[in-house]
Parts: structure tokens; C-alpha cells; sequence
């Protein structure tokens, strides 16, 4: 063809503004597909989406081209949850397997209840999805919007689906607070999300936690928190189990993905509790932990025999620390084989009898698990996994070899229930009846893999480590860990694996490794850190602590990163490139049983064994099992409990477990901690002090070491051993309080250990806090995490906060309050208080308008669980002067699930026991309000055996009361009650309000016919099962105002009717705290404490 003189100019032109485009596309919005049909019937709904050639086929050619049509389907699930999914229309793709995540059923509710908006467009217009919060009645009425509507809006995004890269993206408020994607460890220390310029990479991998700051770790969870300015939450989940990117900017979410379907589930709380129960609702409540697990618990890798763990336990004893399991690391092992014993230190018959010796005394043994299985003829697991072909595939179709401590070794594919669970179950229980180990920790489940340098390997007979797993027990413990840890496998690239490297669609490249985060962003970090430090410890300059958190703690020369700087300085990418996917784990080119490739699967392997764990522990122990994981996906708290992982002993990573702690709480895992006094290094005797007083109130309390160098067992030094006493003892008494919650948790949904913000999600100072918890709604938690600090500022959301501290009689609560403001018995929020925190102390507070019930400190929780209970109420008054008025506290706010007022209940999709403790309170309220009182406090107190598979138990083996306290307007008369659930459930039928529910507070009569028509029920269903309930010996009222003639006198007390003797009565003017002492009460009969001033 012939071009003239204006043609020849144009054609270039042309083409220049064509390459333009192309490369301008990646940061162009581009409306790439179309509805084209919508249908919808019902609670259900769905278009069909056509994509726009050619603009799309030049879009990111590298991934090659995208999916011609796509399926959106949208489903109502529930009031507060709604469901989208994104597919290729016709076309069968990779999905988490329903087996052991079945999708939730649409439950039946009225349109007007529903508390979102799902808007799409017309036919023919380009595709946008968006989730609004629907507005309230009055905002409604008043035409009032103070937050935007939208919780996801994928408005100004493109939406890319091809065969191996996925992106979409909503718009974020500036305003919106953010929390969630794990595994990560954020440089500042802080848990919420920061904006403007960071990714986070969603792909499970072994790295040390400890150093290794905005780096993908072991576990992924797909799922945010978002909380707006006036505290209205709502949560995003994506299910999807590949390898993504999260890119987080100022104004924009950006999802890259690297296959599956794009699964949504858009939880519209409002709060963030009711977030978590909607999320859970998902991927499943948490498990309920054994009673046991609740104490605390010493391992260290490097015991050496059997008799240093005996060692190890009684100096336990003789220091007075209390001590409820020891564990054993990957020493106990045959030549560190799965489901075998050292005969060189840990025979196993010298093993069972110390064991047998741990039971006797109320204690417990956990072993390590791996998921490595030997590849050596002898090894009886590997000739039974051979026979029963359970191990994942290599390229070639013959099991995968990998090297991991054993040597040469197989994976077993744990999504196989039919072939890999069975013989995971007889493994197990052949190591049981050797030895019966009470819980299982499972670890190296990423899964990893000590080579990377290819997808069909083998171990050499010439081989050295070849020789070692073959040599006797006693030869291979003379061994260094060197020769396990170094490869020693011939390995090569298999064809497929050529193929995807060189194919035209290539897989989008996931940021796995790396600490990818702008410059700018990161000196901003540092600085507000800086800020936050100095405000809350006044120990450091701002210079000093942004110098020091700009650092990458993990970057020394010759590591991939950079010398620590001089002055103040920032890294932004800790080394050049991304690690391959496959990098220190299985291929991702390998095949389960069913064909299903890791890389698809990769991330469920630590949750599908976790899965399998613990079905086989329930089937072996016929008890609830205790299973501790490493590796995590959403939904792994079903049936594990997790810890932070390999952190070291310094100040930062005592910091950065606080987060930690309430990260795994936000994903579902509420059994949550870190190894306390770090697993790695040697920790200062004031480091541990530290550590040891708030690892104590971690919801799983562990110390841990790892392998080499001294112990740190807590009895090793005189004040560490102090501080343990005080901070464990502590614990144990509250353990009745901390199982309670968990029982909550598990049948309700939510957490245990809490962010500041979640009852006060609209207070913005408590959405920035992240190194305080609460447990429950009532503890606050206020840890010293700085070195060389004996005071601390500490944040006090709206309402009164008791020094847990000044309970336990009247000279030291006195001494609390007259000292020089070191503790502070009691502080009205919201304000910032310094607190004096001498080494061994740790500031614990309980909320205003809570009732916690606590038992006796003790050295097991055995004895913890054989005591007599104490009820602590805790009201809502500080100071000299009465209250105004007496008012209800928040979490006493109780509403049953069925009525006009059940919105909230209903989307958190509250359960049968929420409507007992709804029915049972409002039955104490009826009663009071008779005598003209008002409630002012509350909590719950659950009970059972500790370790029934079935909770509660069938046939009344369980105590689940609801605790009230009334008062009237000055709190000069009071009323505390104890209702059973059981009996509050058959004598009020339908709920609070309901017409039975009104007859058996008026048949009730007074306070005392109440409780103890209430209690008949529930005595005897506990006796009829055979469960013994305790005995209430002691109340404890805090924040009770002054009594008119002072001391004992002042005070008239009932207990069911019967006055309570003057010197059983004892009231501390200065700290205003009531003691009612000797009371010897069956709990299960019901409870009427009465006060009034005489």
C-alpha cells in the first residue's frame, strides 16, 4: 500500500499514541466489562458481563488474554452479610473445597431488616458493584449522612480476570480506620492498617516473625476490618486461597490476585464485634480450648532427656510458679521423625511414666508434630502413607521429596479426608498408646521445605545426610543440625514447570519476601511512631525512636538487606527481587490427590492439617482436643490455636506481640500469644520481668527458646520468678472470667483479647492504641513494654476503670489510693493517665458496669477449678460525691433475637444461649425494678468438666448463670443475682417481654423467690449429670460510695434472704470497696445479695 505525505505522518502518530496507551493502561482506569443479562429471583441474583475487545486483550498482555464472559452472582445471606461472587461464565475454577468450609445457608428475613444496599447497573452499562450501609431511620428522617453509605464500591477500578492474575479495587474514606490481612508484622508496632503506599502479600511462608517487619509470614487471612469516624464497622473476606497482593493507598483497596474466582463476603456489623460473628459465621467460630489449656504452659527446643523435663517441672514447684503443661520439641523424636521416641534421653517407657507423674499432679505433656514424614524403609508411617497413597505429587506423578528435619521427606496432601485422614488418625494413635500426650503442636506446615531447587528431586545414596538417616539413634543425636538443615537433594525443573515459566500467560508475581513499602511512607511511620512512643513511656526522644524504627531490624550486611544506618534513614524493598513462590516450601507445580496444585492449595495446607488434627485427636482422646498451629488460613480457629511464631528476645518484638495478640483474635483464632521472653537470643532478666507480667494475659501464655544458649525458664531469676507469681496468680483467679469468654466466643462468635476500639469503635484515640487489650469486655490490660520504664501512660475509653489490683482486702486497697499517684484505684474515662509500674506489676483494670467472676490462685488449674468462687461487680461511680443517677453500662444492653429491637442480635447471628442471657436478665430487672432499681452491671459465668467434646454438654453437665447488679439511683441499695441459664431458658420460654417470660417474674415474686425458683431447675440438672457446680464464697463491690456512719455498721446485707453476720461485712472508705465474705452459696441454686445502709 501507498501512503502519501499527510498518511505517512499519521500512521506514526498513531502508532505512538497506541504505544502510549499500552503503556499508560496499567495506570488507567478502564472500564473493561459490560452487563450484558440480569436475572434475579428471590434472595438471589445474577449478570452476566462481556468483555470489551480490543481495549481489555492490550490490557497487561503479559498474563495473557482475559475471560470472554463472566458471572456475577449475588446472594442475601443474612441480615448483616452478603454474598458476591465474580467467575468465568461455563468455566470450572479452583475454589476453597466445601468439605471443610461448607458455604453458609440464606437465612429467611424481611427485606426491611437487611442493613446493606447491593447496587449494580443496568443492562448495558459498564459493570460496578457497590455495597452501601443502609441508613438508619433517623439519620433517614433528619437527612443527615455523616459517613458515607459505601463499604465497597468498586466506582473508577478495573476489573482484570484472566487465567493466572485477578485485580479489583474499591475506594477507601480517608476517614475509615483499617485492620486485618494477615500474617504481617507492621514496623511501628501498630495494628491498625497504614494507607498510602504499602502491599501486603498473602502467601504462607517460614519466616522468622521476630525480624522479618511487613513481610509475608505464616499465615493469610483475606479479610479487613473497616471502622468509619462514628463507629460503624463493617468486614470484607475474599475467599480465595491463592497467592495475592493487597495494595493499600490513601483513597483505594487493590486486590491482585493470582487465581481462583473473586468470593466476597461483605459483613455489615454495625460494630465490630457483631463483624466478627458475621465473618465467623463464614468460616467458623472458634474452637472451645480444654480448661487446661488456659493455664500456663514452658517448652523450650534443646531439653535433652527425659529427666531435665522432670528437672525443669519440679523447680516449677519449689519457686512457687504455677506450671500446667510441658512440652517437648522435635528433641523427644527418633532421629526427628513424626510419631517416634529418642531412645537416647527419651525412651518411651521413662517417657510415659513422667508423663503419668504430670497427670497425677493435674498437669500435661504437648509434643511436636511435623508434616515431613520420613523417606526411609523402616520408618513405619512412610511404608503406611506408601500403602495408603496419601503424599502429595510431583510433576512425574511419583510422591514429592523434600528435606526438612528428618532428611529426605514426604508431605502428606490433608485434603484427602478419605485417604490421608484415616492414616493420619492411626499414625496418632499409635503414638498415643505409647505415650498419651493430652494436645498436639503442629508446626513447619506452611509447609516447609529446607530446598528450593526444583519440583523433582531426590536424596543420593552417596549422600552423607543419605547415611544419617540411616545410622542408629545414638550416632545420629551426635549430629550437628547443620547436616539436617543444609540441602542435600539432586533437583531439577520438571517439564511443566519449563513450560509455566516460558508460557505466554504467566502468573502475576507476588511481592513474597519482600518488605515493599515507599520511602516516604516509612520515615512517616517512623515519625508518628516516635510520637506515640514519647506520648506513652516519656523515656525516649522522638529523634531516638524514629531513628530506630526506621531501621529494618532484620537487615544486617550480606543478608539481602542494609547495614543499620547512621541518623535517621528508611528502607523501602529488602532485596532486589520477589521469591519465587515455590521458595523453602513444596512446589507450587505439585499435585494433591485429587490433581489439585499447590499452587491453588498452598496456603490450606496448615489449615487442612490443623482439620485433621483435631478430628483425629477428638476420635483418639474421645476428649475436646488442644492443637497449637503455625501455619493459618481463615477459619483455622475452628480448630487450633496459634502463636506469633520464631520472634527473639528484645523490646521490639515484646511490642510488636500485642498486635499479634489481637491480629489472631480479628482472623477468628482467639487462643493467641507469642513465646514469651522471645524464642531466639537471650533475654535481660528486666526483659523477661517485663514479659512474663503481659505474656501472663495472653490468651494462650506460653515461654518458649529455641535451641542453644541459656534457658529462660522463669524461676532463673529472683524477680522474673516474682513477677510470675504475681501476674500467673492473677491469672488463674481470673480463669472462671477468661473461660467464661471463651464459651461466649464459641457459641457466639467474636473474640476474647480485644482492641481498645471494639466496644468504643467511634472513640479515635482508642482505634490508635496498640499496646493495651482487653479481655472480654470488662479487663483492660496495660502492659510496660519499654526497657528501662517504671511508669507508663495509659488510655481509659468512656466510663469508670477499678483497679483489678484493690480487690483483695481492705489495707491494700488503701494503700493503692494513698500513695502518691502510683496506682489509681479508680479513673473515668476517656483520658490518658501515667501509671507507676514497678518491675513485677502490671496495670489490670475492670470496666465499670461488669461482673467477673474469679476463683483461688493455684498451681494447676485442677486446684483453680476445686476453689470457691468470688464475684467481683464493678460499678459505674468513682470519686466522693453519689451519682446523679444510676444508668444501665453498655454491656449490659442486652436484646433478645426476636422482636422489633433485634437488629443487632440478628445480624450477629446470635444463638440460643444469647437469648438466655437476654431472658435472664431481663428477669433480674423485673424483679429490681420492684424495689425501684436500675441495673447497673453484668456478666456471665459458663462451667462445665473442662474437656467435653460437646459444648455445652448434653443433660445439664454445665453451670451457665447470668450475673446482674441492680442499684438504685445513689447505690445505697443494691441487688446481685445469679440466674442459671438452664432454669432462665424453661422458666421464661419465649424471651424477655413474652407473656411467660413476665408470668415467671411475677410468680418469682422478690429477688430471693426468684433466684431460688430459678436455681431448683438448674441444681437439679447439674446433680442429675453429675456435675458438682462451685460455691460462691466471696462479693466484692468496687466503686461503691461512701457509707453514711462508715465501716461494717453502715451496711445491711441479705444473702437469699438471710442476713449476712456484721463480720462477714467489711467497706473501705478510701478505696470505696464493699467485702462480703464466708457466703458458702450454691451457685447452681440461684444467688440474691442484698446491700442497703442501715
Amino acid at each position: 500500500m501507498n501512503f502519501g505525505p499527510k498518511q505517512r505522518q499519521t500512521v506514526p502518530m498513531a502508532c505512538s499514541l497506541l504505544l502510549l496507551l499500552l503503556l499508560l493502561l496499567p495506570l488507567t482506569v478502564v472500564q473493561s466489562y459490560t452487563v450484558t443479562q440480569i436475572e434475579s429471583s428471590g434472595s438471589k441474583s445474577q449478570s452476566q458481563l462481556q468483555l470489551q475487545d480490543p481495549v481489555q486483550q492490550a490490557l497487561l498482555p503479559q498474563y495473557g488474554p482475559g475471560f470472554a464472559q463472566l458471572l456475577v452472582s449475588s446472594q442475601h445471606i443474612s441480615p448483616g452479610t452478603l454474598h458476591v461472587k465474580i467467575a468465568p461464565r461455563n468455566v470450572k475454577r479452583w475454589e476453597v473445597p466445601e468439605d471443610l468450609l461448607p458455604r453458609p445457608q440464606t437465612t429467611t428475613f424481611a427485606a426491611g431488616d437487611a442493613l446493606y444496599e447491593l447496587q449494580l447497573p443496568k443492562q448495558g452499562s459498564p459493570f460496578r458493584l457497590t455495597v452501601n450501609r443502609r441508613q438508619s431511620a433517623a439519620a433517614a428522617a433528619a437527612a443527615v449522612q455523616q459517613e458515607p453509605a459505601a463499604v465497597f464500591d468498586s466506582a473508577g477500578s478495573r476489573l482484570v480476570f484472566k487465567q493466572k492474575y485477578l485485580e479489583w479495587s474499591t475506594r477507601l474514606h480517608p476517614n475509615t480506620t483499617l485492620y486485618g490481612f494477615g500474617q504481617h508484622v507492621q514496623s511501628d508496632g501498630s495494628l491498625k492498617l497504614p494507607r498510602g503506599g504499602v502491599t501486603l502479600t498473602l502467601w504462607n511462608r517460614a519466616a522468622s516473625s521476630g525480624s522479618s517487619f511487613w513481610q509475608n509470614l505464616y499465615g493469610s487471612h483475606p479479610f479487613f476490618l473497616q471502622v468509619a469516624q462514628d463507629g460503624a464497622a463493617s468486614g470484607v473476606l475474599l475467599l480465595n486461597s491463592n497467592a495475592m497482593d493487597v495494595q493499600l493507598e490513601a483513597s483505594r483497596l487493590t486486590y491482585k490476585v493470582t487465581g481462583g474466582v473473586l468470593d466476597f463476603y461483605f459483613f455489615l456489623g454495625p460494630s465490630p464485634k457483631a463483624v466478627l460473628q458475621q465473618y465467623q459465621a463464614v468460616v467458623g467460630r472458634p474452637a472451645m480450648p480444654p480448661y487446661w489449656s488456659l493455664g500456663f504452659h514452658n517448652s523450650r527446643w534443646g531439653y535433652k532427656s527425659v529427666a531435665e523435663l522432670a528437672n525443669v517441672t519440679q523447680q516449677h514447684r519449689q519457686a512457687g510458679i504455677p506450671l500446667e503443661v510441658m512440652w517437648s520439641d522435635i528433641d523427644h523424636m527418633d532421629r526427628y521423625r513424626d510419631f517416634t521416641f529418642n531412645p537416647v534421653g527419651y525412651a518411651a517407657g521413662e517417657l510415659a511414666a513422667y508423663v503419668k507423674s504430670l497427670h497425677k499432679a493435674g498437669q500435661r505433656w504437648v509434643p511436636i508434630i511435623d508434616c515431613g514424614i520420613p523417606v526411609v524403609d523402616d520408618d513405619a508411617a512412610y511404608k503406611q502413607g506408601l500403602a495408603a497413597d496419601v503424599f502429595i505429587k510431583d510433576a512425574s506423578g511419583k510422591p514429592f521429596t523434600g528435606q526438612v528435619w528428618p532428611g529426605a521427606t514426604h508431605f502428606p496432601d490433608f485434603l484427602s479426608r478419605a485417604r490421608t485422614w484415616p492414616w493420619w488418625k492411626q499414625q496418632l494413635a499409635r503414638m498415643h498408646s505409647q505415650v498419651p500426650f493430652d494436645g498436639l503442636w503442629i508446626d513447619m506446615n506452611e509447609p516447609t521445605n529446607f530446598c528450593s531447587k526444583g519440583d523433582q528431586c531426590h536424596l543420593p545414596q552417596t549422600s552423607p545426610l543419605y547415611r544419617l538417616m540411616r545410622t542408629s539413634a545414638a550416632q545420629a543425636s551426635q549430629a550437628r543440625l547443620s547436616e539436617y538443615l543444609t540441602c542435600a537433594l539432586q533437583c531439577k525443573d520438571s517439564p511443566a514447570a519449563i513450560r509455566d515459566s516460558s508460557s505466554s500467560s504467566k502468573a502475576y508475581k507476588v511481592q513474597n519476601g519482600m518488605t515493599f513499602i515507599s520511602t516516604q511512607r516509612q520515615m512517616q511511620l517512623a515519625a508518628d511512631a516516635a510520637t506515640k512512643l514519647t506520648l506513652n513511656h516519656l523515656n525516649i526522644t522522638a529523634a531516638a525512636a524514629a531513628a530506630s524504627l526506621a531501621w529494618h531490624p532484620g537487615a544486617r550486611s550480606g543478608s539481602g538487606g542494609r547495614p543499620k544506618p547512621k541518623g535517621f534513614a528508611a528502607v523501602s524493598v529488602s532485596r532486589a527481587q520477589p521469591l519465587e513462590l515455590s521458595h523453602r516450601t513444596v512446589p507450587v507445580t505439585a499435585k494433591g490427590l485429587d490433581g489439585t496444585s499447590q499452587y491453588d492449595s498452598h496456603n490450606l495446607y496448615g489449615w487442612a492439617e490443623a482439620a485433621a488434627t483435631y478430628d483425629a485427636l477428638a476420635g483418639i482422646t474421645k476428649k475436646r482436643p488442644f492443637l497449637l498451629t503455625r501455619s493459618t488460613w481463615a477459619g483455622s480457629g475452628r480448630w487450633a490455636a496459634h502463636w506469633s511464631g520464631d520472634n527473639r528476645a528484645d523490646w521490639t518484638n515484646l511490642r510488636w506481640s500485642v498486635p499479634a495478640l489481637l491480629q489472631s483474635n480479628l482472623w477468628g483464632m482467639p487462643l493467641a500469644g507469642s513465646d514469651i521472653c522471645g524464642f531466639s537470643k537471650q533475654p535481660s532478666e528486666e526483659l523477661c520481668a517485663r514479659w512474663i507480667s503481659a505474656g501472663a494475659f495472653y490468651t494462650f501464655s506460653r515461654s518458649h527458646k529455641a535451641y542453644g544458649g541459656g534457658g529462660h525458664e522463669m524461676y532463673r531469676w529472683d524477680s522474673v520468678a516474682k513477677a510470675a507469681r504475681r501476674a500467673l496468680g492473677m491469672r488463674y483467679r481470673l480463669l472462671p472470667y477468661l473461660y467464661s469468654t471463651f464459651y461466649s466466643t464459641h457459641t457466639q462468635g467474636g473474640s476474647v483479647a480485644r482492641p481498645l476500639f471494639f466496644p468504643f469503635p467511634a472513640d479515635a484515640t482508642a482505634r490508635d492504641v496498640s499496646d493495651q487489650w482487653l479481655l472480654g469486655d470488662s479487663l483492660l490490660v496495660s502492659p510496660v513494654l519499654q526497657k528501662h520504664s517504671s511508669r507508663r501512660a495509659a488510655y481509659f475509653p468512656a466510663g469508670v476503670w477499678h483497679d483489678l489490683w484493690a480487690i483483695d482486702k481492705p489495707a491494700a486497697a488503701a494503700a493503692a489510693v494513698s500513695g502518691s499517684a502510683k496506682t489509681i484505684a479508680a479513673v473515668r474515662g476517656p483520658s490518658m493517665q501515667m501509671l507507676s509500674v514497678p518491675i513485677g506489676d502490671v496495670p489490670l483494670h475492670v470496666r465499670g458496669g461488669s461482673i467477673v467472676p474469679m476463683q483461688r490462685a493455684a498451681s494447676t488449674t485442677a486446684e483453680v477449678r476445686a476453689s470457691p468462687v468470688t464475684l467481683v461487680v464493678a460499678l459505674e461511680h468513682e470519686g466522693a460525691k453519689p451519682p446523679a443517677a444510676a444508668t444501665t453500662p453498655q454491656q449490659c444492653q442486652l436484646t433478645s433475637s426476636t422482636g422489633a429491637a433485634s437488629q443487632h442480635m440478628a445480624a450477629a447471628e446470635a444463638d440460643d444461649h444469647a437469648e438466655a442471657a437476654a431472658v435472664a436478665a431481663s428477669v433480674t430487672a423485673a424483679a429490681a425494678a420492684g424495689s425501684g432499681m436500675q441495673t447497673v452491671a453484668c456478666g456471665q459465668l459458663y462451667i462445665d468438666d473442662g474437656e467435653s467434646l460437646v459444648v455445652p454438654p448434653a443433660a445439664g453437665g454445665y453451670l451457665l448463670t447470668q450475673l446482674t447488679a441492680a442499684a438504685s439511683a445513689d447505690f445505697s441499695k443494691g441487688l446481685l443475682s445469679s440466674l442459671p441459664m438452664t432454669a432462665a431458658a424453661a422458666a421464661a420460654g419465649a424471651g424477655p417481654g413474652s407473656t411467660t417470660g413476665d408470668a415467671a417474674v411475677a410468680a418469682a415474686g422478690d429477688a430471693a423467690q426468684a433466684a431460688a425458683s430459678a436455681g431448683g431447675v438448674a441444681e437439679a440438672a447439674t446433680a442429675a449429670a453429675g456435675f458438682k457446680a462451685p460455691v460462691l464464697e466471696a462479693v466484692v463491690v468496687l466503686g461503691l460510695p461512701n457509707a453514711a456512719a462508715g465501716g461494717a455498721d453502715a451496711w445491711a446485707v441479705t444473702v437469699n434472704g438471710n442476713k449476712l453476720p456484721a463480720s462477714q461485712v467489711q467497706y473501705d472508705v478510701a478505696s470505696q470497696v464493699l467485702w462480703l465474705s464466708g457466703l458458702q452459696q450454691q451457685l447452681a441454686k440461684g444467688l440474691a445479695v442484698q446491700w442497703d445502709k442501715a
